[in-house]
């Protein structure tokens, strides 16, 4: 079992879905029959899976300790709003001071 944070990537426009895990592999199971049965808890990346077709691509970003999840999330989180990239609905932006 491997912990860390994740993307599901639309590899065709670049948007993404972060998230973390403390089961990865599970994790992606979850997302994916959720997506396919059309009742992900993700609006935005529902309504893209459903018109987007087979365009998706599973990433793990970045491998870290489970007491490291929240934090190492939010790194990539941050990193996707800059780019404009993220089909994320509740983004917790933290800028460093």
């Amino acid at each position: 079992m491997h912990s860390g944070v994740y993307a599901i990537l639309n590899v065709q426009n670049g948007m993404r879905y972060v998230g973390s895990s403390k089961d990865l592999a599970f994790r992606m199971e979850r997302h994916f029959h959720m997506l396919e049965e059309g009742r992900h808890h993700n609006y935005n990346l529902q309504r893209a899976f459903y018109n987007s077709g087979d365009v998706w691509a599973w990433i793990i970003l970045e491998e870290c300790p489970a007491d490291r999840l929240q934090v190492t999330e939010q790194k990539w989180i941050n990193r996707g709003n800059v780019l404009g990239r993220l089909y994320n609905i509740d983004l917790v932006v933290q800028r460093k001071e």
